[in-house]
């Protein structure tokens, strides 16, 4: 039932950082998942329909990836994009992307004054008015293409309000059990109902997936007699070489084979990435957008803060926010690919409801370590807790900045520190230290 909000919205002339208090003193944390607050509110901003191609990206982990992918690829071919992704890690206005650049303060808080006087009752949730928010802005920016990245599920998710015209499926795992489901089967349902009847489905959940999640996959894109490409079928990879030259080759429109060769050295890092530009670049084969060598080139130019990222050398200092199993394996897979570091420590803090303990049992094989930090807010673990539920030795720390440096001190110049499980984390470590010259992008 629509109730008032709790505070008034800031007056005409206020500046973003009082619309932000103001969406968080809502409760940025709240999850309602539905679609109809969502639309009417929608109707009520009127907007002109949209004249260019939407893409929006669905999935457990590696949506961001994608979403980065697309980005740079279009804008290299000389489209002006629009990128809508979440969480930030430092400033709300990485949500947004206009044309490559964060979006800036002007036009988002002209975006947040006509959301707020179209709520009229109907109070949406932070992520529901940042989206609607999102929107307005991407319809303001003359674009030729959004991409959208779904925050959580996808039927009932506030992005899924839009039509999209191709629609990505990166990977399932068991994520968000509490508001999705706990089974694979169940949790890919949710995501597929991005998918619009007779568009596309570029789908990075290979052959090798749960057997009910890719027969819900395929009876799914059966029944909305959506064409289906699938990493692994319809695309297929080359592996980097030793310079990191790839190739992908994707079986179109109409079944006739493209093959996109001698690729760009990816510039995010870690074993899936390789497939998640192939998911990138085959959506925007199939809209029609021409993938020159100059569009390609821009794999090598994506930009993506936090995720697999090393931030720092002596010792190496690597953060990424994944919190799922998934994640994990894959982190695990991309520190065992560099064995000629010195001890590993973890610096691990967590949110309450995620697999703590099968994370940290993912990447014990490639930990020396372990340094459990308490995160802030009604929803971060302390590190007592966490500890507690993983069942690990290691040290404990009120904060993910005394973490960190007890772990850099600890792994000292020959060793490697990685720092995980949540935005917060990245977050807090990237506040702590800058960046080093010449670290991952």
């Amino acid at each position: 039932m629509s109730q008032p909000p709790e505070a008034s919205a800031p007056p005409a002339g206020s500046v973003l950082t009082a619309w932000l208090q103001w969406l968080e003193g809502r409760d940025p944390s709240r999850i309602e998942l539905g679609l109809e607050r969502v639309k009417r509110v929608l109707q009520r901003l009127a907007l002109p329909a949209r004249p260019c191609p939407l893409i929006t990206v669905a999935g457990t982990n590696g949506k961001g990836s994608v979403v980065a992918n697309l980005d740079a690829v279009a804008g290299a071919a000389g489209m002006r994009v629009g990128a809508y992704l979440s969480p930030h890690l430092l400033c709300f206005n990485e949500r947004i992307r206009i044309g490559g650049q964060d979006v800036e303060d002007a036009p988002l808080v002209a975006a947040f004054e006509r959301v707020a006087a179209a709520e009229q009752g109907d109070v949406l949730t932070y992520f529901e008015f940042t989206t609607l928010a999102a929107i307005v802005v991407m319809q303001a920016a003359d674009l030729d293409l959004w991409v959208l990245e779904v925050g959580l599920g996808g039927r009932l998710d506030a992005v899924n309000v839009l039509d999209a015209d191709v629609a990505i499926l990166t990977s399932i795992g068991l994520d968000h059990t509490d508001w999705l489901g706990d089974t694979l089967a169940g949790i890919a349902r949710e995501k597929l109902g991005v998918l619009r009847a007779g568009k596309p489905l570029v789908c990075g959940v290979t052959a090798d997936a749960d057997p009910a999640v890719l027969t819900e996959i395929h009876q799914t894109a059966a029944g909305r007699n959506a064409p289906l490409l699938q990493l692994g079928e319809q695309i297929r990879l080359t592996p980097p070489d030793a310079q990191g030259r790839w190739a992908v080759t994707i079986a179109g429109k109409r079944n006739v084979e493209k093959q996109f060769g001698d690729l760009s050295r990816l510039s995010l890092a870690g074993p899936v990435q390789p497939g998640n530009a192939a998911l990138a670049i085959t959506a925007l084969e199939y809209l029609g957008i021409a993938l020159t060598p100059q569009a390609l080139a821009g794999l090598g130019r994506v930009r993506l803060p936090g995720r697999c990222q090393t931030i720092a050398r002596d010792p190496i200092t690597i953060v990424d926010p994944g919190h799922n199993v998934e994640a994990a394996t894959v982190l695990a897979e991309a520190l065992s690919a560099h064995t000629d570091k010195g001890s590993t420590h973890a610096v691990l803090g967590m949110l309450r409801g995620k697999p703590a303990a099968a994370f940290v049992a993912a990447l014990a094989p490639v930990v020396d370590a372990w340094h459990f930090c308490s995160l802030p807010g009604p929803r971060g673990l302390a590190a007592y807790e966490l500890a507690k539920q993983v069942g690990g030795v290691g040290q404990q720390h009120q904060s993910v900045a005394e973490g960190l440096l007890a772990a850099r001190q600890a792994a000292g110049a020959s060793g490697r520190v990685l720092a995980a499980g949540s935005f917060l984390t990245v977050e807090a470590v990237l506040k702590s230290m800058p960046m080093v010259e010449g670290a991952t992008p």
